[in-house]
């Protein structure tokens, strides 16, 4: 599909990566992130070599060239971590054949910080602390309370607490 000169979408988006590619604009950002997107599109190859193309939306590369130049791998959760972790040196090998040789992988783990919806957050707004003590929690306070002298400082606290505390 051959772009059409005369939109002016597509003159603004020529202008746009004319100055991002320029000497006056953040060239580095943009090579660096289509760096990415080609790391990104080989690690989707290695993954489905080694039977977890599935999880490949999953899976987040970025850069970290603070040491040393690595290759972050971030995930979601602990599962997916541990098996990436078993398959690493696979992916490694598998990388170096799409021409990233040398590359130093790590695993890391960014938990997703989802909000509750649906039932689960009508449930999470409507929460109230507990009010007073369960049956079970009032009987065992009081067995608590029978076993202690007379004079102890916890028999105290324990019945100003059980007197507080609707049953």
């Amino acid at each position: 599909m051959n772009p059409d000169p005369k939109n002016p979408t597509n003159n603004l988006a020529k202008d746009c990566l004319a100055w991002l590619s320029g000497q006056n604009g953040p060239s580095g950002i943009l090579a660096r992130s289509a760096e990415l997107l080609k790391v990104k599109n080989a690690l989707n190859l290695a993954l489905n070599t080694v039977n977890l193309g599935h999880f490949s939306d999953r899976i987040e590369p970025t850069w970290r060239t603070s040491p040393k130049e690595e290759l972050l791998l971030m995930v979601p959760n602990a599962t997916l971590a541990a098996r990436l972790e078993q398959v690493l040196p696979s992916l490694t090998s598998e990388l170096a054949l799409h021409g990233y040789r040398g590359l130093q992988l790590k695993v890391r783990l960014v938990p997703s910080r989802l909000k509750p919806s649906g039932p689960n957050l009508a449930l999470a707004q409507n929460r109230r602390p507990p009010q007073g003590l369960n049956a079970v929690a009032h009987v065992a306070w009081l067995n608590l309370l029978k076993r202690l002298p007379p004079d102890s400082k916890l028999r105290h606290t324990i019945a100003r607490l059980l007197a507080r505390k609707p049953k």
